[in-house]
C-alpha cells in the first residue's frame, strides 16, 4: 500500500498493453487519489479503471487524454476499448 501525502509530488506511472501505454500522473488527496493521464499514442478509447471498490469509465479526447478524481488507494489496472473493438489491459499496480 502507498503512503503518500496530501502535498506531495506526483508519482509518473506507465502501465503497457499489447498495443497501447497508458501514462498517468497520480496525485496523493489522502486516502484518495486524482490521476491525469494520457495514452501515448493520441486516440479516443473507453477506458475502464479497475479498482479496489470496482469499475469507472472514462473516454479519452482526441488527444488521449483523460482525468478521474476520487480513486481509491491500491491496485488499480486499466481495460481500453477501441473504436475496431479491440480489448485491452494492462497490468495492475499500487497507487
Amino acid at each position: 500500500m502507498s503512503r503518500w501525502a496530501v502535498g506531495d509530488a506526483p508519482h509518473v506511472l506507465t502501465f503497457d498493453a499489447p498495443t497501447l501505454t497508458v501514462v498517468v500522473e497520480v496525485y496523493p488527496l489522502g486516502p484518495r487519489r486524482r490521476i491525469l493521464g494520457q495514452l501515448t499514442v493520441p486516440r479516443r478509447v473507453c477506458l475502464e479503471v479497475r479498482h479496489a471498490e470496482g469499475v469507472r469509465t472514462v473516454l479519452t479526447d482526441g488527444f488521449g487524454r483523460f482525468t478521474m478524481t476520487d480513486l481509491p488507494s491500491g491496485l488499480i489496472g486499466f481495460v481500453a476499448y477501441t473504436a475496431s473493438g479491440r480489448r485491452e489491459a494492462t497490468h495492475w499496480t499500487a497507487i
